[in-house]
């Protein structure tokens, strides 16, 4: 039995609605389970060959490179038996540019990505982690699997931990919360806007409006893997550049940049490895993790981790729209019928089961590229876009059967 049209508009919202919640909770799963990174990666390729790929970092950061700032210690076992030398950043080097931020204390936010971890030690640790720990506007990284050197560093740090998913290579999403803890780019964010991501079981919100618990980063600041851009300089290396005691053979190459006056003024300033070990592959190629770090904060500054009402609005409409369509196939198929039964039942099989999936696939990328293109954001697709697929299959088969019994 045909349903009226005043049970179809209900019934479609009933299940755009749904899905919409659906959506929601899909966003909030810390890493991506579809293919949404390779039709962004597509997307940034086609946009690189029409030259509208542009390298957005913004005058407000200074990005630090120490990556060729290394220092050989010893390393032992656990007996203390010697294994051998392993480099570790200069920490003489960040201790004499952190002494001059601190004084100068003119920045907006220092992003100190280096792992200070409890398996090594030099001369300079006292005096590094006191200054660390006496500036104000500054963060370091910590892993859940790893200690600190200096407990006291407690106060400054934030776990900047990310998921690998096991369906998508690289990294996808990054959570702001892990384990009911908040992760690095939260405490940051939180400290510079006095707002404050809370978490409510499965939910999220921030102030008053309803947030997400995770991000899919659209990435828009990178460090290029080349120190110039179009002739502007990307980042800054340390010694080379910013110090002024970096030795090469006998010549001393620093060049005492980092004490130009308006160098630092009201700037967010990463210190990390730009071009070394530490990189992840992302759907805009491989970034350092500090960008990364970078990038998962300037997505909380920009409101992207808060669902706006336009925005559920906007993604109701999609879904309501597909409902539709889909609870409108009984009077559709009984204009198909008979052009259906004079093709083979292979293509009519094959039209049964592919056609929905690939049109709902297709309807449902287009809407993600799109979102991305003109808002910034990422909406996952692929699992909804397969369950669009299975509610439309079930629908399809309801509908067949009933014709059947109606022959018989």
């Amino acid at each position: 039995m045909i349903m009226n049209t005043k049970k179809r508009i209900l019934w479609s919202a009933v299940v755009a609605f749904g899905f919409l919640v659906l959506s929601y909770f899909i966003s909030n799963i810390p890493f991506s389970i579809k293919g949404e990174k390779m039709l962004l990666r597509r997307v940034e390729l086609v946009k690189k060959w029409l030259g509208f790929d542009k390298n957005n970092y913004i005058d407000t950061v200074l990005f630090v490179n120490v990556n060729y700032d290394k220092i050989m210690l010893p390393v032992c076992d656990n007996d203390g038996r010697p294994l051998g030398q392993s480099p570790i950043t200069d920490r003489q080097k960040l201790l004499q540019m952190l002494q001059y931020l601190k004084e100068k204390s003119d920045y907006k936010y220092i992003l100190l990505d280096v792992l200070f971890s409890d398996d090594v030690e030099t001369e300079w640790d006292s005096a590094l982690f006191a200054t660390i720990e006496s500036m104000p506007r500054i963060i370091i990284p910590y892993h859940g699997n790893g200690y600190l050197a200096d407990e006291h560093l407690k106060g400054k740090a934030g776990l900047a931990d990310y998921f690998e998913s096991f369906w998508v290579y690289g990294f996808t999403k990054y959570p702001y919360y892990k384990n009911n803890e908040k992760t690095l780019p939260v405490k940051m964010y939180e400290e510079v806007t006095g707002r404050h991501l809370k978490k409510w079981g499965p939910f999220y919100t921030d102030g008053r409006r309803l947030a997400n618990g995770c991000d899919f980063l659209s990435l828009d600041i990178k460090a290029n893997t080349d120190t110039y851009d179009n002739g502007k300089q990307v980042w800054y290396n340390l010694g080379a550049n910013l110090l002024d005691d970096s030795i090469i053979g006998f010549n001393v190459i620093g060049d005492g940049t980092l004490y130009i006056p308006k160098l630092t003024k009201d700037k967010y300033i990463v210190i990390g490895s730009f071009d070394g070990d530490d990189m992840v592959s992302t759907f805009k190629g491989r970034l350092s993790g500090a960008v990364v770090n970078y990038n998962a904060f300037c997505s909380l500054k920009k409101g992207r981790h808060t669902i706006s009402f336009g925005f559920a609005l906007l993604v109701f409409v999609v879904f309501f729209v597909l409902s539709w369509w889909i609870l409108n196939e009984e009077i559709r198929q009984k204009k198909k019928n008979s052009l259906m039964e004079k093709k083979r039942l292979v293509w009519r099989l094959a039209l049964f089961l592919l056609l929905p999936l690939v049109t709902y696939s297709i309807v449902l990328q287009a809407f993600c590229v799109a979102v991305y293109l003109i808002f910034g954001k990422v909406f996952e697709v692929f699992l909804i876009s397969t369950l669009f697929y299975y509610f439309a299959l079930i629908v399809k088969l309801k509908n067949q059967i009933q014709q059947w019994q109606k022959k018989k």
